[in-house]
């Protein structure tokens, strides 16, 4: 049986603003053609938000492109935090 290496992960990113809290979730699955990397954004509290499907070809690429979406995140200010359940 060969081991798949594991995947990263989700993480979930907040900072307080003016206008309220902003948090910042990314996940990486597999879907039925590889892996895709899942971004979800917005102001907590609030029931307006964004999400974004990025398909990858490899794992490799969904672990690059997760660890830079990672790097701009902490570049830009924000903690991680607990993903609520």
């Amino acid at each position: 049986m060969i081991n798949k290496p594991s995947l990263p992960g989700p993480v979930r990113f907040e900072r307080a603003t003016e206008h309220g809290v902003r948090y910042y979730e990314i996940r990486v699955q597999p879907d039925l053609f590889g892996m895709v990397v899942i971004r979800v954004w917005g102001r907590r509290g609030s029931r307006l938000g964004r999400m974004i499907t990025t398909p990858c070809v490899s794992d490799e690429q969904a672990e690059s492109i997760y660890n830079r979406c990672v790097r701009q995140r902490m570049r830009r200010k924000y903690h991680q935090t607990p993903i609520p359940h």
